[in-house]
């Protein structure tokens, strides 16, 4: 008997486990639910063959041999569908699946097809050893050999599946690059926005000094600040109440009654016995106390004048504006109320051209600065660094977006600019995104409470109240750690005050997120919940573009919380007991480290750690070298006896770890993102990490996750293994970028498994000298007296020889 023809035995890898990686804007698959979702029954788990890491098209070798199938084509079908195979129907399929199930959907289905390819080449295999079997004398009891032609029709088999499958993860990608590119666009659109943001600042800063006179500023000034007024109190909830107080203010030339009116106008009384106490403390003040306040004339009297000021000499239209900006106050809202509606005639006279400087539009010119007591001087010096603020925070939030550190649902007017333009699929991807974010830590944070594609595509949004925005106590319930990313998320968004990029509600909501993400971090540390807390009032130091929050008051279990210092890199909090006790008074980091601060004592569900521990973990943390000596109290006393001949009692090394966890309570995507970041990598010994876990995440630990050094080579200084960043090593960071491109089927791992394989692949890479790299920091650490030791990682040597000369570069 003839040995048939040979077939090669495919390559196979095992398959890495469930498809649950979620959303990232590192281009990781927005998945939308657990793998067994959709209508696809993907059958077991089977082994995968290995992506060509360069086009990311799965490399499979031909299996069938030469000749032709003695029978036509069989069309590929899974679990009863019929599946084409040609590259645009199956466009339409993987589309199709996307919107209606998700990604998940299409991984569902390639998984079913890996699942049959798989069966195919075990067949395939099992007929090659049967007859290699026969060929050496085995007379089986059952079965014959496969005939060269049954190879070759079996063959063909395994080619159509093999060419669906391909197809179909190929169109999968066309789907996942659209939903790239349109990620990639609001966020290049946004950039290129806050440009025009920031040029269009400069013109009006240019306009505001060489084109008005002073008495055209300041009518401009004060007639933009009273119509913005007007405007916001008209489209309020509460609008009959506050327009009457409005209409009595326009009669007064008492400066101490006009601001009662003005309080009510802002919903801060309430009208009753506090507006009648309110205002006859004004009256009685006026007549015991003429003497304050000199000649004055009422708001409506002085709009008329300015209106007529205005109408001898116009103040000029910018060349940059093509036409004269409206009031945006509808006549009709104001018509039943007589002096506030002269008032609205008075500055539609004066034409409001600077409207796109005030609260609705750059936010220069603001409702609460007494703009009428200055003079040109003091007025053109406040408007100038107003101007200045905001281009300068937009200049840091393009590269806070340039560097990653937006999510692009964060851009809302882009979103929703653009979002007519994405194909339906993408569409769809974007709602599921939202969807999942439902349920998710951070869903709050990106979307401030609009979580659906209705709401996010909706052009007029309900209005907020113009001087402040109510907390809402849930944002801060997330402890310690997510603390410190709320504080830090609302900085993100208060550089972004005034511009286009954000809507005003998250604009408004930038300094409540800081304000309730530094509470969180008390009251975590506390053990009191967030819904214990009451009586918020932040306290913010300047006004209009120069306003900054400075601190906080608060009340919960019993305690009065005070935070100061928020526009600092340290910010404070004094907690103090119903009885005048402090409790505590110390940064917040310090705050994140003790967690145990409480009127009564600790804690009861969280114990307290001894006093002696956890000062020298955070002695520990805060040494220049926060790595612990690898010995122990017996060794240590010998050292100190003068004792040399000894070994070590404890383990001395290092290993991979990452400063901010990608477990625990975090979102799916920011735990893939983590697990993907090679600036979340550092070198640390595992007495240092044992000892400091408890500690949870400090914000020293986050600042300096925000923080990038120069890379710097191990071949200039070895030492920076033990002191960096991996992508602050030139070695470390080609060596994460190898060890991640090793990682098959990454987007289908789950954060954990994505982090462990590519913190496997390091130790590879290194440990055996895998590369150019690895082979630079395999001597580098040699040259330190340490050697990667398979199981134990990174460990001292016994008996150092002189150091291993470093592999220079190429």
């Amino acid at each position: 008997m003839s040995e048939p023809t040979r077939l090669p035995v495919p390559d196979v890898v095992p398959d890495s486990g469930p498809y649950d990686a979620g959303p990232t804007d590192a281009g990781v698959v927005p998945d939308t639910g657990p793998r067994d979702a959709g209508a696809v029954d993907a059958g077991p788990q089977v082994a995968r063959v290995a992506p060509d890491p360069v086009a990311g098209v799965v490399d499979r070798p031909d299996l069938s041999p030469p000749g032709v199938s003695s029978r036509p084509p069989a069309p590929v079908e899974v679990n009863g569908q019929q599946l084409p195979d040609d590259d645009a129907s199956l466009l339409v399929l993987v589309e199709g699946l996307v919107q209606g199930s998700g990604v998940s959907g299409v991984y569902q289905l390639s998984d079913a097809l890996h699942t049959q390819l798989a069966a195919v080449d075990q067949e395939i295999t099992g007929a090659h050893q049967f007859a290699d079997a026969v060929a050496n004398g085995y007379q089986p009891a059952a079965g014959v050999p496969w005939s060269e032609q049954m190879f070759i029709d079996r063959g063909a088999d395994r080619s159509r599946l093999a060419r669906v499958a391909d197809a179909l993860d190929r169109q999968l990608q066309v789907v996942l690059d659209r939903y790239s590119a349109f990620q990639q666009l609001v966020l290049d659109a946004a950039v290129l926005r806050l440009d025009g943001n920031r040029a269009a600042l400069g013109q009006w800063k240019d306009y505001l000094r060489t084109e008005l006179t002073p008495g055209q500023l300041q009518r401009q000034v004060q007639a933009e600040q009273q119509r913005s007024t007007i405007a916001t109190v008209a489209a309020g909830p509460s609008s009959g109440l506050q327009m009457e107080a409005l209409d009595r203010q326009a009669t007064l030339s008492s400066p101490r009654r006009r601001a009662v009116e003005g309080r009510v106008a802002r919903g801060l009384i309430h009208g009753g016995c506090e507006y009648c106490h309110e205002m006859q403390h004004a009256i009685n003040t006026d007549y015991e106390h003429p003497e304050l306040f000199g000649p004055s004339v009422s708001p409506d009297q002085l709009f008329r004048q300015y209106a007529s000021a205005e109408g001898g000499n116009p103040a000029p239209l910018p060349g940059f504006l093509s036409t004269t900006p409206d009031t945006g106050i509808d006549p009709q809202t104001v018509a039943p109320f007589p002096h506030l509606a002269s008032e609205v005639q008075a500055i539609e006279r004066i034409r409001p051209i600077l409207r796109q400087l005030g609260p609705e539009g750059f936010k220069v010119i603001d409702l609460d600065t007494g703009y009428a007591g200055m003079d040109y001087t003091q007025l053109l010096t406040t408007l100038d660094s107003a101007i200045d603020t905001r281009r300068a925070n937009f200049a840091l939030l393009q590269g806070e977006i340039r560097a990653g550190s937006v999510d692009f649902l964060v851009l809302r007017p882009i979103v929703r600019e653009l979002l007519p333009l994405a194909d339906p699929t993408v569409h769809a991807m974007i709602e599921q995104r939202i969807a999942a974010e439902q349920s998710d830590s951070e869903a709050e944070s990106i979307l401030i409470g609009i979580a659906t594609v209705a709401a996010l595509l909706l052009t007029i949004f309900p209005p907020t109240a113009m001087w402040g925005l109510a907390l809402d106590l849930t944002l801060g319930g997330y402890g310690i750690a997510s603390g410190v990313e709320q504080l830090q998320q609302g900085e993100l968004l208060s550089l972004g005050i005034g511009s286009s990029v954000l809507d005003a509600e998250q604009q408004e909501a930038a300094h409540s997120l800081m304000t309730m993400g530094a509470l969180s971090i008390v009251l975590s540390a506390a053990g009191i919940a967030m819904s214990g807390l009451s009586a918020v009032r932040m306290i913010r130091s300047g006004t209009g573009a120069a306003a900054v929050l400075e601190g906080a008051e608060a009340q919960a279990g019993g305690m009065r919380i005070t935070l100061s210092e928020l526009n600092t890199s340290s910010p404070r909090a004094l907690v103090v007991a119903e009885d005048g006790t402090v409790i505590a008074d110390q940064t917040l980091a310090e705050l994140s480290l003790t967690r145990q601060v409480s009127a009564a004592g600790p804690s009861s569900n969280l114990p307290a750690l001894p006093a002696d521990v956890l000062d020298a973990a955070i002695d520990a943390l805060d040494a220049d070298n926060p790595f612990t000596l690898a010995i122990g109290e017996r060794r240590a006393a010998q050292i100190r006896s003068g004792a040399k001949d000894f070994a070590l009692d404890r383990p001395a090394g290092f290993d991979v770890d990452e400063p901010l966890a990608v477990g625990g309570d975090i979102s799916r995507s920011r735990a893939v993102q983590r697990a993907m970041d090679p600036h979340n990598r550092q070198l640390l010994d595992p007495a240092t990490n044992q000892l400091t876990k408890y500690l949870g995440v400090s914000p020293e630990t986050v600042m300096r996750s925000r923080m990038t050094l120069a890379p710097v080579s191990v071949v200039d200084n070895p030492n920076v293994l033990f002191t960096r960043r991996f992508d602050e090593i030139t070695e470390m960071a080609e060596i994460f970028e190898d060890a991640m491109s090793r990682v098959e089927n990454i987007r289908s791992l789950s954060p954990g498994a994505i982090k462990t394989r590519i913190n496997a692949n390091i130790r590879k890479i290194i440990g055996e000298g895998l590369s150019p790299a690895g082979v630079r920091v395999r001597d580098a650490l040699r040259s330190v007296g340490y050697e990667y030791v398979p199981g134990r990682g990174i460990v001292a040597v016994r008996g150092l020889t002189p150091p291993t000369p470093l592999t220079p570069l190429p």
